[in-house]
């Protein structure tokens, strides 16, 4: 099945940059205007560095159940528009597929429980959460990682008639699994289309008529937790986790009055330690630093100007990435902006938990981050005019 739907709602407006770094640069003026052009490659980094920290998800349009990579996913929901003074027969969850990520076979039992403290949307993390649902699961459903349309948890009726007439309070259900080797995605009330549904059959209190509603949730989020710690290493860019990575390079041997036609920051993907879809992209974004930093999390960027933002979509197939950075070369070879080095972060950290890693000096010298430039210096400075 092509997912066309988030995947056309991600990228609308970006610019796809090829795996194959071309070698000629571009937009260059005409040599009796513009002088010689020249080019240079600048490496190693001045600075390297990669961190992350664990966010909330509750933006996403998906929620994942599973565990792959180094992830165990669990799903929250909130279940408040229920028929006021019924009785409920019975209920079924309703989750869309949307894909799955890591092994394509398999199966893993996922239950459904009670959740015991309410709970945000917006701040909700596996930390924050702390596992504070009923462990007695009130059923179990099979997952599989193949593409099958829709999964159904059943939700026991007699709590949800307790959640009608207030004896239990209603903090909503977790849905988790034991072990698995695939994390599924399904579609979440942040969908445009394909929401997540209940299906309610109950009947009002002194009637012996059944009836039937549907009704979206009113809230959702997926939390996950760190089952092993990332390699060290490679340099990361990631969902959920938030890694990001800030690099720095030595500029100087730049000639004075040069005109950059092209700056390209070069990136080798090391796909062994990358974990990314087959057909959805993981899209990143380069800002300019704006202060000294040696912390990716909390370094100060410069957000407001749209030229610092490069849109750069990184799948399994691609095995290298040249982003253009020629605005912000030029801009510190001009002495407009002081060189603190960039920042690369993923544009959605919320959305899903895709991950992108970088050769980096430590893993492969040879693989390791680079700038390819494109220059020239006009005539009259050449000329010592």
């Amino acid at each position: 099945m092509i997912k066309r739907e988030l995947t056309a709602i991600l990228l609308t407006g970006l610019v796809f940059l090829t795996a194959c770094i071309q070698q000629t640069p571009i937009d260059i003026e005409k040599a009796n205007k513009a002088g010689k052009i020249d080019s240079l490659v600048v490496r190693p980094p001045e600075l390297e560095l990669t961190s992350g920290k664990i966010v909330n998800t509750g933006e996403s349009p998906l929620v994942l159940l599973g565990q792959a990579d180094n992830k165990r996913a669990s799903i929250l929901v909130q279940l408040n528009k229920l028929p006021d003074s019924s009785i409920v027969e019975s209920a079924e969850l309703h989750l869309i597929t949307f894909s799955s990520l890591g092994d394509t076979v398999g199966e893993a039992r996922a239950t459904v429980h009670r959740v015991l403290q309410p709970w945000e949307e917006s701040i909700v993390t596996f930390e924050q959460f702390a596992n504070q649902y009923d462990p007695q699961p009130m059923s179990e459903t099979t997952i599989v990682p193949a593409d099958t349309d829709t999964v159904v948890f059943r939700i026991d009726p007699q709590l949800m008639t307790s959640w009608i007439d207030s004896t239990v309070e209603n903090y909503g259900i977790y849905i988790k699994i034991d072990q698995a080797n695939f994390l599924k995605q399904f579609y979440s009330i942040n969908s445009v289309q394909k929401q997540p549904f209940l299906r309610v059959r109950y009947r009002k209190i002194g009637t012996d008529t059944t009836l039937l509603a549907e009704f979206t949730p009113t809230a959702d989020a997926f939390i996950f937790e760190e089952t092993e710690p990332l390699p060290e290493g490679p340099l990361y860019v990631s969902d959920g986790d938030d890694y990001r990575t800030l690099l720095k390079f030595d500029l100087s041997v730049i000639p004075k009055f040069a005109t950059i036609n092209r700056a390209q920051l070069v990136l080798t993907i090391d796909s062994t330690r990358s974990f990314l879809s087959e057909s959805d992209g993981h899209v990143f974004d380069v800002f300019r630093l704006t202060e000294v930093s040696l912390d990716p999390i909390n370094a100060v960027l410069d957000t407001a100007n749209a030229v610092n933002s490069t849109g750069g979509v990184a799948l399994t197939s691609t095995e290298f990435l040249g982003l253009d950075i020629t605005q912000q070369v030029q801009n510190w070879t001009f002495g407009l902006n002081e060189n603190f080095g960039m920042l690369l972060v993923s544009r959605r950290p919320e959305r899903e938990l895709y991950r992108v890693a970088f050769y980096s000096t430590k893993t492969d010298s040879s693989k390791a981050p680079y700038l390819k430039i494109y220059y020239t210096i006009p005539a009259d400075a050449q000329s010592g005019e």
